[in-house]
């Protein structure tokens, strides 16, 4: 169905007519339903019509609302919500990278008003290195501690979690890890919102000026589980091959094992889940593109032969929402590879290789 957001909102006056329930579903599922209450009261009058059209029409309202205060803050308007998730499915990537462009010099002029603590507490070196204050680098010890606090040595295992964002991989990783409690977790996400007061995940312009940051802290969190021998969960979208290949040799060369997922997912379907679901963000357009590197740099990773012999099993999990739950289709342990479906993976190659051939082409 191809998305017309005004003559949806335009149909939801009568609730009670069949095309305005069709209509009210292609809403609930590309809309933020802030409040269980609201979603109940939506899913009621699309199964049986029987709630009132005035209520329907104020629930609406604020889902409207809500969706487009969360757009504001990757620098989005509703229609262009709906034109990329229409360009998603038409496979334009031509018109994807367009609205990507304009979404980015949205965000860089909110960005350029943002002065964050992290700005006034660091400055580089005479070496070119980015150093921080005395008081500044306390409190990033205390975020270190933070992580690593209580955390017992179980094995020197990183795990290594690659997917585009919003791709599933935290409901991946929770029924992947038998026992998370004395896992380490690196991802610079969980670090964000101690970097700024009052941080406002919504805002893709305080994700960017907390970026630098709350990586170095990361690094600092990664080095120390590392010395203390801790399990490791490194998670992300992959797109940094150079980056990941440096973190995981040193991993290795201190006697670490890795397990590496890939999970794959729709890129339209990841955009509209961070939308619509209750996750931390929105996902900038430009870095959901870019985060289809990471399937060909989790097949080079896995071939690389600085790290390929401490890899103690790979898998590539399909949660792609075609089956109940996400399926493994391809693993490899102890060197032996298993393919469970050779057509899903070479369809999962054609569809990311398609986004990052568009890359290499530059914007149109």
């Amino acid at each position: 169905m191809k998305l017309n957001p005004e003559r949806s909102i335009a149909l939801q006056r009568n609730c009670e007519n069949p095309l305005s329930r069709k209509y009210l579903l292609t809403m609930a599922h590309y809309l933020h339903v802030p409040e269980h209450s609201q979603r109940t009261i939506i899913w009621d009058a699309i199964n049986t019509g029987n709630q009132n059209p005035q209520v329907i029409h104020d629930t609406l309202d604020t889902a409207i609302f809500a969706t487009t205060q969360r757009l504001e803050g990757i620098g989005f308007t509703l229609n262009e919500y709906f034109q990329s998730l229409n360009a998603f499915n038409s496979n334009n990537t031509r018109l994807l990278k367009r609205l990507a462009h304009k979404a980015d010099v949205a965000i860089r002029e909110h960005l350029a008003s943002i002065e964050t603590t992290s700005q006034r507490h660091s400055y580089v070196d005479a070496q070119g290195k980015r150093q921080y204050s005395l008081e500044r680098s306390i409190f990033h010890e205390t975020i270190v501690q933070g992580a690593l606090a209580e955390k017992q040595p179980v094995g020197k295992t990183l795990y290594v979690f690659i997917a585009p964002p919003g791709a599933g991989k935290s409901v991946v990783r929770e029924t992947y890890i038998r026992d998370p409690a004395n896992l380490v977790y690196t991802d610079p996400d969980i670090i964000r919102p101690f970097l700024v007061d009052n941080f406002n995940p919504q805002s893709n312009a305080q994700v960017q000026a907390t970026h630098t940051e709350s990586h170095d802290i990361s690094d600092l969190i990664l080095d120390r589980a590392m010395r203390k021998e801790l399990s490791i969960v490194y998670e992300g979208s992959g797109s940094n091959y150079e980056g990941y290949k440096r973190d995981i040799k040193m991993c290795t060369d201190k006697g670490y094992k890795v397990e590496l997922i890939f999970v794959a997912n729709n890129l339209g379907e990841s955009f509209r889940r961070a939308i619509v679901y209750r996750r931390d963000r929105g996902i900038a357009l430009s870095v959901l593109l870019n985060s289809a590197k990471g399937f060909n740099n989790f097949q080079k990773l896995l071939q690389d032969p600085d790290i390929s012999a401490s890899i103690k099993c790979a898998a590539i999990i399909d949660n792609s929402g075609l089956h109940e739950k996400p399926r493994t289709i391809f693993s490899a342990s102890n060197g032996e590879a298993v393919i469970n479906d050779k057509k899903a993976i070479r369809e999962w190659e054609r569809y990311f290789g398609m986004f990052t051939n568009s890359l290499r082409r530059g914007r149109s």
